[in-house]
């Protein structure tokens, strides 16, 4: 249990409020529940927190990596803990600022329990700026390669549906550059073994894949 320390829950999503909120309360929090950055600030100005449990998409306005750099700035040593689908801030918004040190991040899909999440959060209490946590989580492909921000950036472009010329004109590559890119993620995720589909489509695909934090096949489905 957790004597009565207050954790600060922040979401957007109502009924994941509805279902953080008392399955908190019955492991011993005091939760204040927020669905907006502007609201948490509010609300730890008012009463501090001992912990901050912070989703990444916060709809509108600031997000999630906003408010662990705001809740940071004026309360150094809070532990926070990101719960999200993203596998990493960049599958939001690409060029996305690190996150403060120790702030710890959760993919919904890799939460086993609510009894894992209660764990994770005890974690940051004991390690608040824990330096090994890293700044920014890295986004993989389901073979376990790294994708650079700059392949990011070309399938978000991709799954918005630009063209090769468009991507160019917008990065700053020739259009042979995008082409190449392009063909090198087809081969990096695994899709050049499907020939009846169209690759564009696939590369898409497999772009909002990750950001549902569904990077691995052999994921489960978010456990809410």
């Amino acid at each position: 249990m957790n004597d009565g320390r207050r954790v600060l829950v922040v979401d957007d999503d109502p009924f994941t409020r509805s279902v953080l909120g008392p399955a908190l309360t019955t492991r011993g929090w005091v939760v204040a529940l927020c669905a907006s950055a502007a609201a948490a600030m509010s609300e730890v100005a008012q009463h501090p927190a001992d912990a901050a449990l912070v989703d990444l998409d916060l709809g509108p306005g600031p997000d999630g990596v906003d408010l662990a750099v705001a809740l940071r700035r004026q309360f150094p040593l809070l532990p926070i803990v990101i719960l999200t689908s993203y596998q990493s801030p960049q599958l939001l918004d690409i060029g996305h600022d690190a996150l403060p040190m120790g702030v710890r991040y959760r993919v919904k899909s890799s939460v086993e329990s609510l009894d894992d999440l209660d764990a994770e959060l005890a974690t940051a209490l004991r390690h608040p700026l824990d330096v090994t946590v890293p700044a920014r989580p890295s986004v993989r492909t389901s073979r376990g390669q790294r994708l650079s921000e700059r392949q990011l950036e070309i399938m978000r472009l991709v799954a918005a549906g630009h063209g090769n010329a468009e991507i160019a004109g917008e990065l700053g590559m020739s259009e042979t550059a995008v082409e190449k890119a392009v063909a090198r993620l087809i081969r990096q995720l695994g899709l050049d073994g499907d020939s009846r589909r169209n690759k564009r489509v696939l590369v898409a695909e497999a772009y909002f894949h990750m950001a549902r934090g569904a990077g691995r096949s052999d994921e489960r489905a978010d456990p809410r």
